[in-house]
C-alpha cells in the first residue's frame, strides 16, 4: 500500500510515517514545508513563500500546483490540515478533485489551523486563545480562519474526504456533528531509543518554549514565572525561549526538568508528548473532558489553567516537592507507551483508512 502524508504539524505525520514504517508500510512518503521556522525534515520538501512580493506569491503557487497535479497512484493520501493549500486564490476544487480522481482515499487530519476550530470549535470549550491570539499575535487583526471564505474552504475540503480524523480533544468538538467526522486518534510519538534524561544537581529547570505568545498564553507563564523567581531564587531557574528549530528545541527540553507548554489548551500536544519522551514534568491542557475523550487514565500532565495564580500554585508544588518531580518522570515513558507509541498510533490510522 503506498500512502502519502501531506503537510507536517508539529512532527505529528514524521512520528505517524515512523510508525506506518514500523508496521510494515514502507511505502511511505512524507511531504512538507518543515511547519515553517520548525524546519522539521520530510522525503519531499514542499515550496515555501519566504518573502512577500508580488512574484513570490505567484510563483509559490505555481509550483504548488504543479506537485499536487503530480500526485498519484497513492492508495491513501492524508493531509495535515485543510490550510496547508496555500489559501486564498488557489484552485483548490480543482486540485481536491484531482488528487480524488488519481489517487484512493483522502483523508483530513483535524488538528492545525481549522476554521472549524476557530469558527465552531472556541464556543464549545470552556476557555481558548481566541482574545490572546488577536491581540498579540495577530496585532488586532482577525484570523483569516474566521473568515467566511475560509470557513467554506475549510468546509469543502471537509465535505470531499474520505474522512475527518481528529487528533485532539479541541477538535473532535469543533468537527461534531459533521458526518464525515472519524474517531479521535491521539498523536505518535517515536519512543524506540532510550530516551536522554537530565536531573539538576543545583537547581530545578524551568523551560517555556514559546512560538505564538496569544496562541500559547505565554503572557500567563511569563508572570507565573516573574512571580516566583524571587520565592525559589535558590531553587530553580526559569527560562523562556523563541521560535527555535526543532533539533534546537529538543536540546533545551534535554537539559530541563520541567516543562511549561501552553495554557490554553484543553489537552495537550506534541511538545508534550516530546518532553515526556524525555523524562520531564509537564504543564499543559489535560482537563477531565478531554482525558476522557482520549480514553486515557493518570496522565501524568499536570493540567493548568490561564490564570497567573493558577500556574505559580502548580510550580510550587513541583519545586518543593522533588519526590513528586521523581513519580512524574518515572512514569511518562509507561504512559506514552501505552498510548501514544507511533507504531500502535499507525494501527489506529490504518484500521480507519480500512473501513
Amino acid at each position: 500500500m503506498r500512502i502519502l502524508l501531506l503537510g507536517d504539524l508539529s512532527g505529528v505525520h514524521k512520528n505517524l510515517q515512523n510508525g506506518l514504517i514500523r508496521c510494515g508500510f514502507i511505502d511511505t512518503t512524507l511531504a512538507s514545508a518543515g511547519d515553517g521556522f520548525k524546519k522539521i525534515t520530510s522525503d519531499i520538501p514542499l515550496p515555501k513563500l519566504e518573502k512577500f512580493s508580488s512574484f513570490n506569491k505567484i510563483s509559490y503557487r505555481f509550483k504548488y500546483i504543479k506537485f499536487l497535479l503530480g500526485v498519484e497512484g497513492y492508495d491513501i493520501v492524508q493531509i495535515c490540515d485543510p490550510f496547508f493549500l496555500p489559501f486564498p486564490l488557489f484552485p483548490y476544487e480543482k486540485i481536491l478533485k484531482n488528487l480524488k480522481n488519481n489517487n484512493g482515499k483522502i483523508f483530513l487530519m483535524a488538528g492545525g489551523a481549522d476554521s472549524f476550530y476557530w469558527m465552531a470549535g472556541i464556543q464549545k470549550l470552556k476557555y481558548s486563545p481566541y482574545e490572546d491570539h488577536i491581540k498579540y499575535d495577530l496585532q488586532g487583526f482577525q484570523p483569516k480562519q474566521k473568515s467566511n471564505k475560509a470557513f467554506q474552504f475549510n468546509k469543502f475540503i471537509a465535505d470531499n474526504v474520505n474522512g475527518i480524523i481528529p487528533n485532539s480533544f479541541e477538535y473532535q468538538m469543533a468537527y461534531s456533528g459533521h458526518p464525515n467526522l472519524r474517531k479521535l486518534i491521539l498523536q505518535p510519538i517515536n519512543i524506540e531509543k532510550k530516551s536522554k534524561i537530565h536531573y539538576s544537581k543545583n537547581k530545578v529547570s524551568v523551560l517555556h518554549g514559546m512560538s505564538r505568545y496569544g496562541l500559547k498564553g505565554t503572557r500567563h507563564i511569563e508572570n507565573a514565572f516573574k512571580a516566583l523567581i524571587q520565592k525559589y531564587n535558590e531553587k530553580a531557574q526559569f527560562k523562556i525561549t523563541n521560535n527555535l528549530r526543532f533539533d534546537e528545541y529538543i536540546k533545551v527540553i534535554e537539559n530541563s526538568d520541567v516543562i511549561v507548554d501552553q495554557c490554553y489548551s484543553q489537552s495537550y500536544g506534541m511538545n508534550a508528548l516530546y518532553a515526556l519522551s524525555r523524562n520531564k514534568v509537564v504543564l499543559s491542557g489535560s482537563e477531565p473532558e478531554a482525558l476522557k475523550a482520549m480514553k486515557v487514565k493518570n496522565c501524568p500532565v499536570i493540567n493548568i489553567k490561564p490564570n497567573k495564580e493558577n500556574i505559580s500554585e502548580v510550580l510550587s508544588e513541583i519545586i518543593s516537592k522533588k519526590k513528586l518531580r521523581t513519580e512524574l518522570k518515572d512514569c511518562s515513558l509507561y504512559y506514552l507507551n501505552k498510548y501514544h507509541d507511533s507504531k500502535m498510533i499507525a494501527e489506529k490510522y490504518i484500521k480507519e483508512w480500512m473501513k
